[in-house]
């Protein structure tokens, strides 16, 4: 067994299609950080080549064997690469204390990811952020919850985890969640999230919404008003795919730099429209009606490297 690595790791997982779209979050993230002393890896479970200009860069390639039976359920439109974090600990667990996981589709605003790596999870297997179903109201019974026979307890998006690898382990997480989806297939309507939360019954830390502000466009101004650390793009429209034009063009003209240089044929790149009169006002009035009930969650974090058993 290999000694594991104090500094942990940030983990993100895609396929060749979705590469692109990886090394622009983990290039951000280099650059940001410079002399950081945790690993970057970029996870698949294909063989990935990086474009010429990464060779030299601090980022480490990892191909994971999934269980043949995550086939059962991860289907549909939906690509396999996005099952791959139920793996990445178990592929990685000799080598990290800790992971970072992060959804390819995020934008780092600010800081270095690589502090929450040394947080306290209060003896909890994962650290996260609550999905923003329950952002303005904190009770609303989640359906994946109803569906399990259970009352309201807190639902994490999982675009954000802190892992423990050693109590994710040995609380056997992936197994559990594997027969969860076995036993209750109707309830992955959030594909892996679903199961995270339903074996986890609200058994995590509660980290921050600044490192995982879900960013919608029916209220896009509100990230203004937050000191940010990390967007998450969770809809269907991206900076890259922006079909109703709600985008600021400041994410885009990242993004287009970035994949006009190194992936210049990159088919994810989608022309941009432009919102109607009509769809910015609705935005303003869908941001101002959110505004206090986020306040009030963000209030709950005065420092960002808190935690909330």
């Amino acid at each position: 067994m290999s000694a594991k690595v104090s500094g942990g790791a940030v983990c993100l997982c895609c396929d060749s299609n979705f590469l692109p779209i990886a090394l622009f979050l983990a290039d951000q993230i280099d650059r940001a950080v410079p002399d950081r002393d945790y690993d970057i890896c970029i996870c698949s479970a294909e063989p990935l080549r990086l474009p010429d200009g990464f060779a030299d860069r601090r980022f480490r390639v990892v191909q994971i064997d999934p269980d043949p039976e995550y086939l059962s359920f991860a289907v549909g439109s939906v690509s396999h690469a996005t099952y791959l974090r139920l793996w990445i600990t178990d592929a990685l667990a000799d080598d990290y204390s800790r992971i970072l996981y992060l959804d390819s589709d995020m934008f780092l605003e600010a800081g270095d990811p690589g502090e929450l790596l040394g947080i306290d999870l209060g003896g909890r297997p994962i650290g996260a952020v609550r999905d923003m179903q329950q952002w303005r109201k904190p009770d609303k019974l989640v359906s994946e919850f109803a569906a399990l026979g259970l009352g309201p307890l807190p639902y994490f998006n999982a675009g954000l985890m802190l892992i423990d690898t050693a109590l994710y382990q040995s609380e056997k997480i992936t197994e559990r969640a594997l027969a969860l989806a076995q036993s209750n297939p109707g309830i992955t309507h959030h594909l892996d999230q679903s199961l995270l939360n339903g074996v986890l019954r609200g058994g995590f830390a509660q980290i921050s919404p600044v490192w995982n502000w879900q960013w919608v466009g029916s209220r896009p101004f509100l990230g203004n008003l937050v000191p940010l650390r990390i967007v998450h793009f969770v809809g269907h429209d991206k900076p890259w795919n922006d079909r109703k034009g709600t985008m600021p063009l400041r994410y885009r003209v990242q993004y287009e730099r970035f994949l006009s240089r190194h992936f210049p044929d990159c088919p994810l790149w989608k022309p941009a429209m432009a919102p109607t009169t009509r769809k910015l006002a609705q935005m303003v009035y869908q941001s101002v009606r959110s505004y206090p009930a986020l306040r009030r969650l963000i209030a709950q974090f005065p420092d960002p490297l808190r935690t909330i058993q």
